[in-house]
């Protein structure tokens, strides 16, 4: 990745993330939930990112839970490596599969990153896979920073 001009976006929960400022943001609210999307000028890769409180009574919802929802959510076929998303407090693990979309093969990398009983959901769809790949270096820049 070269050096490029940041852009930081604060999300709910204490979330914060950043990527280059050639990049469009948006954010979706529907029904009471809010999604922020990312995407570059040529318009591939797509990050969504979606927050959730994930406890009850007090207590974090039991990751095992968590990574069958997200194996679901995102047709997990191919689990990515321990922790693709590392910082301090924060818990990740992702699922990499691929689909058809109107017949174009669309590649996927499904991840969510826990801290504090908070998970940021993360999507990255692309129709080249190595595109996903290079917008999850971004991504892993992920900050929680609510104490």
């Amino acid at each position: 990745m070269n050096a490029e001009n940041m852009v930081s976006y604060s999300l709910p929960f204490g979330w914060e993330v950043s990527f280059p400022d050639h990049w469009m943001y948006e954010e979706c609210v529907t029904e009471g939930h809010s999604e922020w999307i990312f995407w570059p000028e040529s318009c591939e890769p797509t990050v969504r990112m979606s927050c959730l409180h994930v406890e009850k009574g007090g207590k974090p919802i039991p990751a095992a839970v968590l990574k069958t929802v997200m194996k679901l959510v995102f047709l997990g076929k191919k689990k990515l490596p321990n922790d693709p998303i590392q910082g301090e407090n924060i818990k990740s693990f992702g699922y990499e599969s691929n689909y058809l979309e109107n017949g174009v093969s669309v590649s996927c990398l499904g991840v969510v990153s826990c801290a504090k009983g908070n998970a940021l959901i993360i999507g990255i769809y692309s129709t080249d896979k190595e595109k996903c790949k290079e917008a999850l270096q971004y991504v892993k820049r992920l900050r929680f920073n609510r104490k």
